[in-house]
């Protein structure tokens, strides 16, 4: 058997990477759902709407680690939506508030959505890509991307 015979073809290749970046999506939306309780819908809407005020509070670095690590259908979606004003790096009211504006949800329901979001994308990315967002955030979202365990406040 030659080395030829055991090449993928360009066609059986680009088959085998939709296939996985359909899965890694849908496992993305699913983790969402199950752990919010929202439909596959509201779970995609509420992921970019997050991802989009995410994109515009932390720096273009930071912005392009997280990008470069979501399920590329989801980098395909975020890519598609129209580009967000910057938020201050300083500014989580601004940020909690672009989230309910653009869900038009209650401001008293942002918080358990952008967490929830942020929840699915840690595990996600790798633990450093996660850090480095982390150390980004201010303060009031950093609480909530990484939240305290059950039990401790």
């Amino acid at each position: 058997m030659g080395v030829a015979s055991t090449r993928i073809s360009p066609e059986l290749r680009a088959q085998r990477h939709a296939s996985r970046a359909g899965s890694t999506y849908k496992r993305f939306l699913d983790d969402l759902c199950e752990d919010a309780g929202w439909s596959s819908e509201e779970a995609e809407r509420r992921a970019l709407a997050v991802i989009a005020a995410l994109e515009a509070i932390l720096p273009p670095r930071e912005a392009h680690g997280l990008f470069a690590q979501l399920p590329s259908r989801l980098r395909e979606r975020v890519a598609y939506e129209p580009e967000p004003e910057r938020i201050p790096p300083s500014n989580a009211e601004a940020f909690l508030g672009r989230v309910a504006t653009v869900l038009d949800v209650d401001p008293d329901d942002v918080d358990a959505i952008v967490r929830m979001v942020f929840r699915a994308l840690r595990l996600h990315m790798s633990s450093g890509g996660a850090r480095a967002i982390e150390a980004c955030l201010p303060d009031d979202l950093r609480r909530l991307w990484n939240p305290p365990p059950f039990g401790r406040r």
